[in-house]
């Protein structure tokens, strides 16, 4: 490793996962790819954390260890700290309870060298329980492990696989670049408790292309104390997921019209379910035109009902079109999603 700029930035944010450190910290400094540093935070954790994470403050590789007092409340306020720290081209954000295969960052540092436009890396997992047993291939992977590298542009892989969803489910799998991260202006994913990982990547991608490597390279740990299980079912999970579909309607205007019908639906379903309270209006990661579209809309739902339900699937029958090919002028026929003046999502029928 360069002592002065290592080609990587290795960021491990760490809460109450003293079991899994050691393990998680061999899978990292035993990787085939050496030019890196690691970045130790803790957000004031409450088991023996720090004394795990103190055996490592002489390991050559590891740069900094910092212990939040008090926690911070976020995990993605500890990756903004990590990344202000971080001198890498390259980041890996590696979470405290998960695990790597030995080749993940030879792989992914491969890629982005050979591939100067490409600043999203991500792999593929293979899920984990909270012992370490194996659970099968991520669901959310939907390509065969083949090895192959497949590049596209930022706003296809968006539009193709983050609109209704976060493809980039696990922050361990992904690598990008630091200069990304440094020209988001707009850090709304600070506001977010559980959904901000998927706003982050969806700012890192835009700024050019993505490549997926389709080969298991990271481990992904799904347990009772992981963000993705405690926010199940939360509504400030639920409320934070609807924000950003919202803000991914609005993120390309030229969104097939079906596209958007059909995730305008899902914001208002969601948000039905769990019944409209004001008090919800006062998460940080609400905006105000947010709000004010769930206001109009919501009123309106039978009609999302009916087109979801009804005219999408006969026009979708007819028309022999997938629900994601990007067509402009798919969808028009049954109705109409255009933006109003100010460039957000106005739905009409």
């Amino acid at each position: 490793m360069s002592a002065s700029s290592p080609l990587v930035s290795v960021i491990v944010p760490n809460y109450n996962y003293a079991r899994y450190l050691p393990e998680r910290m061999e899978s990292i400094l035993n990787q085939t790819f050496q030019d890196f540093e690691v970045i130790l935070l803790d957000d004031c954790s409450t088991d023996n954390s720090v004394e795990v994470m103190e055996r490592y403050s002489n390991n050559p590789h590891v740069s900094q260890i910092v212990l939040n007092d008090p926690n911070s409340g976020s995990p993605f306020v500890q990756w903004e700290k990590g990344l202000a720290l971080a001198r890498g081209r390259y980041v890996w954000i590696a979470e405290a309870d998960d695990l790597a295969e030995p080749h993940l960052l030879e792989r992914e540092v491969a890629v982005m060298e050979h591939n100067p436009g490409v600043v999203l890396t991500i792999g593929m997992s293979r899920i984990i329980d909270a012992d370490g047993v194996d659970m099968g291939q991520c669901e959310y992977d939907d390509s065969p492990a083949d090895g192959e590298v497949r590049v596209c542009s930022g706003k296809d892989f968006i539009q193709h696989r983050m609109l209704g969803g976060n493809r980039c489910y696990n922050a361990s799998m992904a690598l990008f670049r630091r200069s990304a991260w440094e020209r988001i202006s707009d850090k709304r994913y600070l506001k977010m408790r559980y959904n901000g990982d998927w706003d982050f990547w969806i700012q890192i991608a835009v700024q050019g292309d993505v490549a997926v490597v389709q080969d298991n390279l990271s481990k992904f740990r799904k347990h009772r104390g992981s963000t993705i299980i405690t926010g199940t079912g939360s509504n400030r999970a639920s409320l934070e997921m609807c924000q950003m579909l919202y803000q991914n309607l609005n993120l390309y205007p030229d969104t097939p019209g079906y596209i958007r019908q059909s995730l305008a639906y899902k914001i208002l379903k969601t948000i039905r379910r769990g019944g409209l309270q004001d008090s919800m209006w006062e998460c940080a990661a609400v905006t105000p035109d947010f709000e004010r579209f769930v206001r109009r809309e919501l009123p309106r739902y039978p009609r999302y009902w009916l087109y979801k339900h009804t005219l999408l699937p006969l026009q979708k029958r007819l028309s022999r079109k997938r629900l994601f090919q990007l067509n402009a002028d798919a969808g028009n026929n049954t109705g109409s999603a255009s933006t109003a003046g100010n460039g957000r999502l106005d739905i009409q029928f």
